[in-house]
């Protein structure tokens, strides 16, 4: 039986707790992620800030006088587990899906919650593949493409010529993505590529060979579009190899995960990334504080816009008296929202507009370098 049947009956449970006790027919939301394995902090830290929005929602009263009920569901970054997750909250009475949190399963399951009549907001899909068009699929957070090309220029400003790049398919909606937009404002600068790694993290034992292939391409610095545990690996397994080789990411691996299993080997490594650790803004300083009483550590980037997400769809199904009748168009129409980093809107199409930032590790924590506009 697969990690998605196992999981389901305990998050099912789980999920419960987080409708008060009410006479009024829930309205369910499912939500979707990897919550167990390698890109599980990615998962889980989405699937933590919607639970904490629903819990906040519920306790003003709902939505149209009905309480929110999330569903959560294990796609196990998988495109087959993916639509039968979707299948399986279209089943349970689901209106709206929070989530996917990668760009290959959001690909993959698009089509099909578009023929459940199921609206689809993600807090961390930032493919271009899904930019630009007219559909049911809605995020929170940026097109990455614009963060890599930046990323990219500003690698070369930095006086690096030769750079590799590693590239994990698992996720390639969004990583061949990154890696392209990157190296294509690497060399537009006059940078030159030393070295396109392409693989599997799931199937990748051991990082030191690719730390190998890495030093003899005489690269500079490297690009990585990684999940933050494989990341760390590599960062690892290259300091090990005495190398002291810059490392710049794509904003996969900026959770806090890579703080904790990098340690001082993630020292340095520079991130372009659609979310601002050090937002000032009050709702987001309580937004962290009030996260890390409810679940013990703090949120990352998939923690705040998983909060966002949910705080958007339950505005717009406060415009359907809580139905899935009307929610796409209540979605496109929505106009600004106030999120926990500050205010967004849909465009036309369901993307935002918002800053973007480039950081690096210092201590063990993230430190902003520069804010960017789009």
């Amino acid at each position: 039986m697969g990690s998605l049947s196992r999981l389901f009956p305990m998050l099912a449970l789980a999920t419960l707790l987080l409708v008060p006790a009410c006479s009024s027919e829930p309205v369910v939301i499912g939500f979707l992620g990897p919550l167990e394995g390698r890109l599980s902090d990615l998962g889980v830290q989405g699937r933590n800030g919607a639970a904490l929005a629903v819990e906040d929602i519920n306790a003003a009263g709902g939505v149209a006088g009905h309480p929110l009920l999330l569903r959560p569901m294990n796609d196990a970054n998988d495109e087959t587990e993916g639509r039968a997750a979707v299948r399986a909250l279209g089943q349970r009475g689901a209106v709206a899906v929070v989530g996917p949190m990668t760009s290959a399963v959001a690909v993959a399951v698009q089509p099909q919650a578009a023929a459940l009549g199921l609206a689809v907001v993600s807090p961390t899909v930032s493919t271009a593949m899904l930019s630009g068009r007219d559909d049911n699929f809605f995020r929170v957070i940026p097109t990455g493409s614009v963060w890599a090309s930046s990323l990219g220029r500003q690698c070369r400003a930095d006086g690096l010529t030769r750079v590799a790049t590693v590239c994990d398919l698992d996720n390639a909606a969004f990583a061949l993505s990154q890696v392209e937009h990157f190296m294509a404002a690497f060399t537009a600068a006059g940078g030159v590529e030393a070295a396109d790694i392409r693989l599997h993290g799931a199937r990748q034992r051991s990082w030191s060979d690719v730390a190998e292939r890495l030093l003899a391409s005489r690269a500079e610095a490297v690009y990585a579009a990684l999940s933050a545990r494989d990341l760390a690996l590599l960062a690892r397994d290259l300091r090990l190899s005495g190398a002291e080789i810059p490392i710049y990411s794509s904003m996969w691996a900026f959770t806090q995960e890579i703080l904790q299993a990098g340690g001082r080997s993630a020292e340095g490594i520079v991130f372009a990334a659609g979310y601002d650790e050090g937002n000032p803004l009050p709702a987001f300083q309580d937004f962290k504080r009030r996260y890390r009483n409810r679940f013990g550590h703090a949120p990352s980037f998939a923690a705040s816009y998983g909060y966002e997400a949910v705080q958007v769809l339950a505005q717009a199904l406060g415009r359907t008296r809580g139905n899935a009748d009307g929610l796409v168009q209540a979605l496109k129409t929505l106009g600004p929202v106030q999120g926990v980093q500050g205010p967004l809107r849909f465009d036309a199409w369901g993307d935002v507009q918002r800053p973007y930032y480039h950081f690096t590790i210092r201590d063990q924590t993230f430190v902003t370098l520069r804010e960017l506009q789009p």
